[in-house]
């Protein structure tokens, strides 16, 4: 059976972390507000590039932000993963 005390605390906690995250949310820009890239690490074609191809437009008309993909092939997805890693932020 659950404590009464117990039960405060996690309503108490819950209540701050919904406040501090409500702070948070109005205290942002407009956010994104350059163009947004997917590196996928495969080639063009297979089932990750469709997925992703599919992903973005449904990101695209969720924020009215273009987002494109981007096929970086090469060493098992390392070349992409390096390209995503070096990226500017």
């Amino acid at each position: 059976m659950v404590r009464i005390g117990s039960f405060i605390r996690a309503v108490s906690l819950c209540a701050v972390t919904i406040g501090f995250g409500s702070q948070a949310v109005t205290a942002e820009e407009a956010w994104p507000s350059k163009p947004i890239q997917i590196v996928v690490p495969w080639a063009a074609g297979g089932a990750t590039d469709s997925v992703m191809r599919i992903l973005a437009g449904e990101v695209s008309d969720a924020l009215g932000v273009p987002v494109s993909v981007v096929n970086q092939t090469g060493a098992r997805g390392t070349v992409g993963t390096n390209a995503v890693i070096n990226a500017p932020p």
